[in-house]
């Protein structure tokens, strides 16, 4: 019965983060009538919701005062590696998304599709206040330890990330690195709300912006390309094509790095798993290291092992066959 219920959960912490009751406490214990009206709820519906969260172990509750704990810090929408804005887009879109796994499962129609009409990155390019939400997810509670990143890179001047949304590892592989040059690559809407980000301009002329489609050309001539998070978004026909890409791009001494969950991947305890099932709502698919063995041999790579990268990730080192 817990595991069916996983869905109030869900939907509980998406409403709390919605109605900004955790940035709410993080003031100090309040009683719901003075929650009620910053929350535009009325007083005896909102504490329904509140001793829900409280049975979670999301808040705390004493002498009628509700009060945050350590995990509502986590869903506070300003605290470095807050979680709220994957909270708000997976209660939201993804969640309406799922509703459709049946379907998905029988017909093979992408839930995402079902529901909103279009791909995820179709409704992106229509949505920006929603994009810009997404572009955050993908960096909430990311953890990864970029030690095998810089380990394979070494010796680089110049790193281009493929799909790189806001940015933020690269701007962190810089920052370690202040000898390296980097390129971000996505497409044009995306690159354009990365080049607003102070974070990254402060990178001056170390960093460039292009936009574009990793499907046709990428900027040529780099070192090293990241791809994070990006083949597991695409079948397998689409991945050669995106890493064929990769391969026309770069020189014969250039690296490759992909960083992705692994299914039955120790490390990944589950999580792999559970993704692989989310991934199935929009056309994509988590795989072993083998099937992404298979796919870089294909377009003209040779892998070397998987390193663990943070999270459950890991990072897969590949080079141009001669």
């Amino acid at each position: 019965m817990g595991l069916l219920g996983g869905y109030k959960v869900s939907q509980a912490l998406y409403c709390a983060v919605a109605l900004g009751v955790p940035d709410l406490l993080e003031q100090g214990p309040q009683r719901p009538e003075a929650l009620a009206g910053a929350c535009g709820c009325e007083a005896s519906r909102l504490e329904q919701l509140l001793r829900a969260l409280c049975a979670a172990g999301i808040l705390s509750r004493s002498n009628g005062a509700y009060a945050a704990t350590a995990l509502s810090r986590w869903l506070c929408k300003e605290v470095p590696g807050s979680l709220a804005a994957t909270v708000l887009f997976q209660g939201d879109e993804l969640y309406r998304a799922f509703g459709h796994l049946l379907e998905t499962l029988k017909s093979g129609v992408p839930g995402w599709e079902a529901e909103f009409g279009g791909t995820l990155w179709e409704y992106l390019e229509h949505h920006a206040d929603r994009a810009a939400l997404f572009d955050q997810s993908m960096t909430d509670g990311s953890s990864v330890d970029i030690d095998p990143i810089v380990t394979a890179a070494d010796g680089a001047q110049h790193v281009v990330d493929v799909g790189g949304g806001n940015g933020w590892l690269l701007q962190r592989l810089l920052a370690e690195r202040p000898a390296w040059r980097g390129t971000l690559f996505d497409r044009p809407e995306v690159v354009s709300r990365a080049g607003e980000n102070p974070a990254m301009r402060s990178l001056g002329e170390r960093c460039r912006f292009i936009g574009g489609d990793f499907f046709r050309e990428l900027p040529s001539g780099a070192d090293l390309y990241l791809l994070r998070h990006v083949l597991h978004d695409w079948n397998d026909e689409q991945c050669l094509e995106i890493l064929s890409c990769c391969r026309r791009a770069m020189k014969s001494s250039a690296r490759l790095v992909v960083i992705e969950s692994l299914l039955g991947a120790d490390a990944s305890e589950g999580m792999a798993e559970w993704s692989n099932l989310s991934m199935l709502l929009i056309g994509g698919v988590e795989r072993p290291l083998a099937r992404y063995e298979a796919l870089l041999s294909a377009s003209g790579f040779s892998a070397a092992s998987a390193r663990a990268a943070g999270s459950g990730l890991f990072a897969i080192e590949a080079r141009p066959l001669e």
